[in-house]
């Protein structure tokens, strides 16, 4: 999965202000670890707990044109859906759970869409991430 930015005035990375509660969808839960396991990358997260912090999040840009637009594809980094609604559609589809998170107050992300077509422009990629709770599959 990669976030595709469509920018004219340039790529800029935002800075939490505060935490931002997202949701996720996740191929496994385990109830007995308290672990998820992602769909795309397959790592598992450890619900309530702090992930590495990813460093190079913003080194690990790609142009890509399309006929004639510019777009800019975010392949690392802590995958996000900004409404429960575009996170179940997801899971729906794959049949995968829904998870709420936490991008934390300080977290660097940008703003974008995860496919062509996707009607939520408010996906996100972050360096940070906490997974809080399985809410639904």
């Amino acid at each position: 999965m990669c976030l595709t930015i469509v920018s004219k005035s340039g790529l800029k990375p935002k800075i939490a202000k505060k935490d931002i509660v997202c949701y996720k969808s996740v191929i496994r839960y385990n109830p007995i670890n308290n672990t998820v396991d992602s769909a795309y990358k397959g790592y598992t997260y450890k619900l309530n707990s702090k992930n590495k912090i990813i460093k190079k999040l913003f080194m690990e840009l790609s142009i890509v044109i399309r006929g004639y637009t510019r777009y800019s594809e975010l392949r690392i980094g802590y995958h996000s859906f900004n409404n429960l609604k575009e996170a179940k559609r997801e899971a729906n589809y794959w049949n995968e759970y829904v998870v709420k998170c936490i991008i934390p107050k300080g977290s660097i992300y940008y703003n974008g869409k995860f496919m062509e077509g996707l009607n939520d422009p408010n996906c996100r990629v972050s360096n940070n991430i906490i997974l809080t709770e399985v809410i639904t599959k």
